[in-house]
């Protein structure tokens, strides 16, 4: 990391600590912003993830979705252009040097608006990105970061700054390396908002069988061209997709509903309950009751 970054990721670092001490995943006054703590290491975690910007401000850490899988640190962020099922590790933390981050959620609309203002052209013809890409923090783009954060010593001046802050980061990071891949997908034309439509789609009826050319005709795409870009952007098939949404969904019934492991798996759309605990055991790596009784209620992102 540059010296200027360095000297910002301290002040950064600063600001979170005197506005939260407690490990977990923070709201914060500022909209579309979240902070996050971890001080121990490893903790992994499986969530969705929302299109957002994820900087690492104090450790490390390993997401995976599917076949991808990413490791990124100090002076670098996820950015996730749509909602994914992931496995999130936090690979560096201690008490004394916990992980941090700030999260920066995002709406895809305001993505394609900048990518248009600032003339941004896909040049990737008709290939595909993936949804997950990691970039590299400019010193831009962190003191950006730190006036936006900087805001929470002075909540007068949220409403006001807040907004134009977070464009400018939008700004900052659409003219940096990820422009092909974030660039790509805010295009009008481009497949986010056709793959977008699937993936929206099956999250709303997860529970329930879903016809593959259903998703195909609301991507207006050829069936092969449809798996293979669905599978380049998010790691996963389709069919994949639905299953860990539907584990994710039947873990937080049974963690926050308290059901029991049969009436989650009908829950969310299972006719087989021992297909239910194979698939919920490979995928958590242990069965419902054990995980669920396991389970830390802080969430990390």
């Amino acid at each position: 990391m540059r010296a200027g970054n360095s000297d910002r990721s301290w002040k950064i670092k600063d600001t979170i600590a005197r506005h939260i001490q407690s490990d977990g995943v923070h709201a914060t006054a500022i909209e579309n912003v979240m902070l996050i703590r971890c001080s121990r290491s490893p903790s992994a975690v499986h969530s969705v993830i929302e299109p957002s910007f994820c900087f690492i401000l104090a450790g490390a850490k390993r997401v995976t979705s599917g076949a991808m899988t990413h490791d990124y640190e100090v002076g670098e962020f996820l950015s996730a252009s749509a909602s994914l099922p992931v496995h999130g590790e936090i690979t560096q933390a201690t008490t004394s040097h916990p992980y941090l981050c700030l999260q920066l959620k995002f709406d895809p609309a305001d993505i394609r608006e900048m990518a248009q203002s600032i003339g941004s052209e896909d040049q990737s013809g008709h290939n595909s990105h993936p949804l997950l890409e990691v970039g590299t923090a400019t010193q831009d783009l962190m003191a950006a970061l730190e006036r936006l954060l900087g805001l929470l010593d002075h909540p007068d001046r949220i409403g006001q700054l807040g907004p134009a802050i977070q464009r400018e980061i939008l700004y900052l990071v659409l003219e940096g390396p990820l422009l092909k891949s974030v660039g790509h997908f805010a295009s009008i034309s481009s497949d986010l908002d056709r793959l977008q439509a699937a993936i929206q789609r099956i999250r709303s009826g997860y529970d329930a069988p879903i016809p593959a050319e259903e998703l195909i005709a609301l991507t207006n795409m050829s069936q092969a061209t449809f798996y293979r870009r669905f599978k380049t952007a998010t790691g996963l098939s389709p069919i994949q997709y639905q299953k860990r949404i539907r584990l994710l969904e039947a873990r937080r019934h049974m963690v926050r509903r308290n059901t029991t492991a049969t009436q989650a798996a009908f829950a969310v759309g299972y006719v087989s309950l021992s297909q239910f605990f194979r698939d919920y055991a490979k995928m958590f790596g242990c069965s419902p009751s054990k995980d669920v009784k396991s389970l830390v209620t802080s969430t990390f992102s």
